[in-house]
């Protein structure tokens, strides 16, 4: 039952993260300055090509600390896309990462935490 939740997480950010790449590679200001955090429980994030955060929606780029080698930042570079599921120290919660390059060189990633295996089966349960 995880797997099966875990997998449509998967599926949706990946999604999620091919759009918002199309709207980023018309225009990038454009669409950063109109982005609606609040409707997104979603994190995104640009990364420039050498690991310099540009932009984030939970934290401030400025104090972030460099993310060049970030796996799925190493993945995107390299090939184009990038996943990782890891421990998020800005989040405090295991969290899946997905990253694309996009046309100006820049990497998107979207970060959505996932839930725990107890927390799915319990949101499971009729009350």
């Amino acid at each position: 039952m995880y797997s099966l939740f875990y997998d449509q997480m998967k599926t949706e950010i990946q999604t999620e993260t091919s759009y918002i790449a199309i709207a980023l590679n018309i225009d990038q200001n454009d669409y950063l300055s109109a982005l609606n955090t609040e409707n997104s429980s979603n994190r995104i994030t640009i990364v420039a090509n050498d690991g310099t955060v540009l932009f984030d929606t939970d934290s401030d780029p400025a104090t972030m600390e460099n993310h060049l080698n970030r796996p799925e930042i190493v993945s995107a570079i390299a090939k184009g896309t990038g996943e990782a599921t890891r421990y998020s120290s800005t989040l405090n919660q295991q969290t899946y990462y997905y990253a694309v390059k996009l046309n100006n060189g820049n990497i998107l990633r979207i970060a959505s935490v996932t839930s725990s295996v107890i927390t799915t089966l319990i949101s499971g349960i009729p009350l």
